[in-house]
This record gives C-alpha cells, structure tokens and sequence, in this order.
C-alpha cells in the first residue's frame, strides 16, 4: 500500500485550518480516521467532502504538538477491526471551528491502484496499521483531539520512548548525582572530538565553558557552529519558513499572462524564499471562498506569486504563508 501523494488538505480543511490562523480564541479539534475503498475516477482529492465509500471508523489514538509547526495525528487499526476490502482512501476529520456540532473532512488521502488488501476479521491471517499523519500548522495554533481511552501502546511507541533522550520523565542532575548543566570544565581532550582547539565538536573556551566548534564532516561533525550553516554543509533540507499575517496592497496587482482565467499577478517578498522552495498559502476564509484568486501560487528568488482574477478592490492580509526548502 504507497499514498506517494500524501495527505491533501480539503477545501473544507483549508477553510477550518484559516478559521482558527486568524482567530486564536478558535481551536482545531480533530476527531476521527475513516478508511474506505472507494476510487476518485478523475476526481481531486481537496474537493472531497467524505470518502467515497467509507468501509470502517478508526479513534484517534495520538496527537503531538512537535516543535516545528508540525502536529501529529495518529491511529492504530486493530486486527479485529472491519476487513474483507483494499484499503484505498483514508480521512481525517475534525470539527469546524465555528460550529462543534459539525465535522468537516479535513484531510483526503487515495492509494489509487496501490490498494492493499485487508483480510476479514477472523481468518488466519491478521493485519494491524499504525497510521501517522504530520500536518503543519501556524505557530500559536491551538490543536486538540477526541483520543480514545483503553487502548495500548503500540511497539512503535514503545520504541519511541526507550529512544528518547530528551528526559521525558523529568529526571533532575540532583537525583542521579549528576552534574548542573551550567557546570564548567578545564582542558579535557578524549578521541580528537573534544579538545581545547574550535575545530573539535565541542571545545573549551577561555572562560572555560564548552564551545560550539567546526569539526570537519570527514571527521563526524558539520563544519559548522549554526544550525543553518550545519544543514548547508551536509546538503540537508533548509528549515520550515512561516509568515503569518502577510500584507497584499492593491498596487502589487499586475497585469500578467501566465494563467489566462487569472490575469493579475502579485508578487509577495517573502526573506529567504528561493525558486526551488515549495510554498502553501492559507488565505483567509472570505479570500478562499471567493474563487478571486488561483488556487496555485509560485515561488521566486525572494517571494511568492498570487494570481487573482482581477485587482482587488482593497488591501488583502494572508494568514499564513509556509516555505519548504
């Protein structure tokens, strides 16, 4: 089973994700994952607003805040759960942040032709899913979900958590006899990673803190003492950009002939976009619904393109514009 093209954000998605972006009082409550077999035969994925036909319901067993403005949502499909059917579609719902009464399908996935055959309930063979999703979000979004209780940890999780070494249980220097992390040292040389010299990984400095150092790639370390100069040395991908709250004046509206139905392009400075960046933007929901503007945006050397149908008739204030690469 491939969803190569990942989850698409609904229209209806889209709408609720701007809702709460521009209002912080809103939250975003996820509520359940559905799965289905049912085809798209042409259709898109954003335009959906069910499955095509739904085959099971799955609770929501994760939901993470990561640090990056990324949250994710997970479920785990039990072997016991409805089978006999090629899982092909999965949605994620969530409740619209203007109305807690009504869900929206937030998130559309299709497997297509990679279908993977879900054996029925009971035969000899069984098959369980653990299904995460990471969406991005805007900084200060506030996310919650319907978790569903009883339910155990899976290996995965498991795995996760003996991996950790970011203390998750909060263990203090002072009860494992440890050292402060504001403690300094002397010289301290070990296996030529560590040393008195910057082009170690760590060093010590003359006021005899360690050190950030460069030590070269060759030798296991970046070359570099910054995060971004870290990733460019290694030809990793650049960090996630969010602009929030970005202004449009109407005279950035110009004529321009790259989409016929959308005449009038504008462009958007955006620090650090380059061509090759991958941008999503989260118009508000009175822009999005008003079928003004082109729903694809480009990006250039220093910004991002708009194309709109004609120059609208007052300034525009974006809610979130997030850089990839």
């Amino acid at each position: 089973m491939s969803f190569s093209g990942g989850l698409y954000l609904t229209n209806s998605g889209r709408l609720a994700l701007s809702k709460v972006q521009a209002d912080s009082t809103k939250t975003l409550h996820f509520t359940k994952f559905q799965f289905g077999d049912g085809a798209l035969n042409g259709g898109l994925e954003i335009e959906r607003t069910s499955l095509v036909n739904r085959k099971d319901t799955s609770n929501i067993t994760r939901l993470r805040v990561n640090g990056d403005n990324t949250c994710t949502v997970g479920t785990k499909r039990l072997g016991n759960a409805v089978g006999g059917y090629y899982l092909r579609e999965i949605g994620l719902y969530a409740k619209d942040p203007d109305n807690g009464n009504n869900e929206i399908l937030y998130g559309y996935a299709n497997a297509g032709d990679d279908a993977q055959y879900i054996p029925a309930s009971g035969g000899a063979e069984i098959v369980e899913k653990t299904i995460n999703i990471i969406i991005s979000i805007s900084n200060g979004t506030s996310v919650t979900a319907t978790l569903s209780t009883g339910v155990y940890v899976t290996p995965e999780e498991f795995e996760a958590h003996v991996n950790d070494k970011n203390n998750p249980h909060g263990v203090t220097a002072a009860q494992i006899s440890a050292a402060e992390a504001n403690h300094t040292h002397g010289a301290i040389t070990n296996d030529g990673k560590i040393g008195t010299d910057a082009n170690k990984a760590v060093f010590t400095g003359e006021d005899g803190a360690l050190k950030a150092g460069t030590l070269p790639i060759a030798a296991g370390g970046t070359g570099a003492v910054t995060a971004d100069a870290a990733r460019k040395n290694l030809n990793a991908q650049k960090k996630r950009l969010t602009f929030t709250n970005t202004a449009v004046a109407t005279s950035a509206w110009v004529a321009d002939e790259t989409y016929a139905d959308y005449p009038y392009r504008a462009a958007i400075p955006l620090t650090g976009v380059t061509a090759a960046s991958f941008a999503e933007v989260v118009l508000s929901p009175a822009d999005a619904v008003s079928g003004a503007y082109a729903p694809v945006c480009e990006t250039y050397a220093g910004g991002i393109y708009l194309y709109a149908n004609a120059v609208p008739s007052a300034a525009m204030t974006i809610p979130a514009i997030v850089i990839w690469g």
